[in-house]
């Protein structure tokens, strides 16, 4: 058999240390070299070859150690050099602050209200150094001594000032107070007075007048006896030729501005009459002409409200000598005494009334004055105006025809 010689390997041994630390605020890197320590037994020339990869990969470890501790290394130098610059920045802001806050405190200092006579002297002096001579610095100081010596003064003024101030608003006071009260008394003294006179008016003043009723329109007492006596249409329609007319007359009726045989005035009947036949349509305001059609037509000319338009129905009731005209309601329920027909008529018209039986009478009662619009129309300009107006003669006139009996 034989023997193979066996070889000895002695370790490799690698040694490593890397030490970081900070010296005076500096960054410094101390590295131990690495020792490599290889012994080989006398077959050297074997092992080499088998020891080759190993030592390649120490190396190579070694070696990048060493890149990693530079690198380290010049990471805290940078960082170091970072904080440092910062430390700097931060000190010199401080140091900008305490200055700005020095100025501002020398700015802000209060100058003391009196200064001793050293301090006076010495600011004197320097005033005078820096400003004027010496004699003016003492002018300075004798002013400024001198208006030490009027301060007590002044504040006596002030204070007597003050005093009479005070005084004066107590006299204020009171003389507020007694005019308040003398005011209290005067308006006192007035409701009372103002209560008596009331008072006294009241048992003076006569009993309230009843409110006014509106007028309302009423049968007369004796309408019957009217009736029986009153000379009208007989029927509904009257219907004749011209020719056929025996007498007509047109007549005023007289006593419209005042009471009838029953005491009521007149003027109240025909406005109330009016008021029933313009709400049930039988009588238009103006003829219902608008007011275009008013200028169109009466220009220059006056137009009545309601003139010219006639009631629903108008009878004649001989009397003597006189002829009374009655107007009936818009209903034909009842009539109305409105006054007389014109005197100068009276005689022509008797004959007729006293024979009534034998004849037909168609007697229409017209409006007659009251308000109305006047058209004016400007020559020069050709511009027409309209004015309003009211003549206050409200009345009837009548249009008396007379045939012989038809009914």
């Amino acid at each position: 058999m034989r023997r193979i010689k066996k070889r000895s390997i002695n370790t490799i041994s690698i040694k490593r240390d890397v030490y970081v630390g900070n010296v005076d605020d500096k960054e410094e890197i101390k590295e131990e070299i690495v020792e490599e320590t290889v012994n080989i037994t006398p077959e050297k020339v074997t092992l080499e070859e088998r020891t080759e990869p190993v030592c390649a990969d120490v190396a190579a470890d070694v070696e990048n150690s060493v890149e990693e501790a530079e690198t380290e290394a010049e990471a805290a130098e940078e960082k170091a050099e970072a904080e440092e610059a910062e430390e700097a920045e931060t000190a010199e802001a401080a140091e900008d602050t305490a200055e700005a806050v020095e100025e501002v405190t020398e700015e802000v200092e209060e100058v003391p209200l009196e200064a001793s006579e050293e301090e006076s002297e010495e600011i004197l002096d320097e005033e005078g150094s820096l400003d004027g001579t010496e004699e003016e610095a003492r002018a300075l100081a004798e002013e400024a001594q001198a208006v030490e010596d009027e301060a007590p003064a002044a504040e006596e003024t002030a204070a007597e000032d003050e005093a009479a101030e005070e005084v004066i608003a107590e006299e204020i006071e009171e003389a507020e107070e007694v005019e308040e009260l003398e005011e209290a008394e005067e308006v006192e003294e007035t409701a009372e007075d103002a209560a008596e006179e009331t008072e006294a008016a009241e048992e003076e003043k006569p009993a309230e007048k009843p409110e006014k009723e509106a007028f309302k329109l009423t049968a007369p007492a004796n309408q019957d006896d009217i009736l029986s006596k009153i000379c009208v249409k007989r029927g509904r329609k009257l219907i004749y030729r011209p020719n056929e007319i025996i007498f007509n007359c047109t007549a005023a009726v007289i006593g419209t501005d005042k009471d009838n045989e029953e005491g009521i005035k007149v003027k109240n009947i025909l406005d109330e009459e009016i008021k029933q036949g313009v709400k049930l349509g039988y009588i238009d305001k103006y003829d219902g002409l608008k007011m275009s059609e008013i200028k169109e037509e009466y220009e220059n000319d006056v137009v009545y409200e309601y003139a010219e338009q006639e009631f629903k129905r108008v009878g004649l009731v001989l009397e003597g000598e006189k002829v009374k005209v009655y107007v009936y309601d818009w209903d034909m329920k009842a009539l109305h005494h409105i006054g007389f027909v014109d005197q100068a008529n009276v005689a022509d018209l008797k004959p007729y009334l006293e024979n009534r039986d034998k004849y037909s009478f168609d007697v229409c009662g017209l409006i007659t004055g009251g308000k109305f619009r006047k058209v004016v129309k400007d020559e020069a300009t050709g511009k027409i105006t309209v004015e309003k107006g009211n003549d206050g003669k409200l009345g009837v006139e009548l249009d008396i025809s007379i045939v012989d009996r038809k009914d």
